[in-house]
């Protein structure tokens, strides 16, 4: 992760041109709201979200897409205002993706 406390996390940065299959997890206590966008290159992709938060315990929420990425494009996570996700070291909260095939 990277300036979690600006909001920016899981930065990646394509070595070459190909699809990329990406997907990404969020995990949140289920009292408070949790809501972080996928973007590439400064343009939004995806959200994941949880809104109404309540209960006890935990909330998670998970997304992913295949994305034609051009060599040094870069993907990043952004968390939104005023929310928050969390993680410990069972790894709640991930990002991870993969080259599918290069073009």
């Amino acid at each position: 992760m990277k300036d979690p406390e600006l909001g920016n996390f899981c930065d990646f940065t394509a070595p070459i041109r190909g699809v990329y299959y990406i997907r990404f997890t969020a995990n949140a206590p289920s009292n408070f709201p949790m809501s972080a966008v996928l973007y590439k290159n400064d343009n939004h992709i995806e959200l994941i979200a949880h809104e109404q938060p309540g209960g006890e315990g935990s909330d998670t929420a998970s997304n992913g897409a295949a994305l034609m990425l051009e060599e040094g494009d870069r993907l990043k996570m952004v968390l939104w205002t005023d929310t928050q996700i969390w993680d410990n070291s069972n790894h709640h909260s991930t990002f991870s993706g993969f080259l599918l095939f290069p073009q």
